[in-house]
């Protein structure tokens, strides 16, 4: 366990390095402070877990965990409200990540450009893999929606994003949950 937490710990120490120093945390804030966040809440853990009871180290990763889905949420709300500019991108192909169990997502990646200047970026959206191959074809134009403020941040498809307001919703109950039954 105190593996994992150092290793964790460590990983998201380095994430949080990574961005700052790449200033990245400019275009996509709400992603870069859920890495901050995590980094703090493992590091305070990792504290708790040499300084004080399991039960302190349980109800901080319940924080940990409760925050990070409120902060999906969010992130998926914020993303929503933000790129609302409809420009047209040609298609480029995607990109695959690979989880555990063989299961992987796709990530499309669009050219386009706005106020004069053109962009090669992939979507934050994952798309399934027979979405790609049977409803769009590499090369073909296709409607996009862009942060104005932003131009390399975009969505694919814009609707409303249920899921992850229940997302938000799920992690309010998770840090309550932490308060009444630790």
């Amino acid at each position: 366990m105190l593996l994992i937490i150092l290793l964790f710990t460590g990983l998201l120490g380095y994430a949080s390095f990574v961005i700052l120093r790449s200033r990245r945390f400019r275009q996509v804030p709400i992603p870069s402070i859920l890495i901050f966040y995590m980094f703090l809440c493992s590091a305070a853990i990792l504290i708790a877990y040499f300084t004080a009871s399991m039960l302190v180290c349980m109800r901080l990763f319940l924080w940990m965990m409760g925050g990070m889905l409120i902060l999906l949420g969010v992130n998926s709300l914020h993303s929503f409200s933000r790129c609302t500019c409809k420009v047209d991108g040609i298609y480029r192909g995607y990109r695959s990540y690979y989880g555990s169990n063989g299961v992987s997502s796709q990530s499309p990646v669009f050219e386009y450009s706005y106020g004069g200047k053109a962009y090669h970026e992939q979507t934050t959206q994952t798309v399934s893999f027979r979405t790609l191959t049977k409803k769009m074809s590499e090369g073909s134009v296709y409607p996009i929606f862009i942060d104005p403020k932003h131009p390399n941040v975009f969505l694919l498809r814009r609707r409303f994003p249920f899921v992850d307001l229940f997302l938000g919703i799920l992690g309010i109950a998770v840090i309550a949950a932490a308060h009444i039954a630790l």
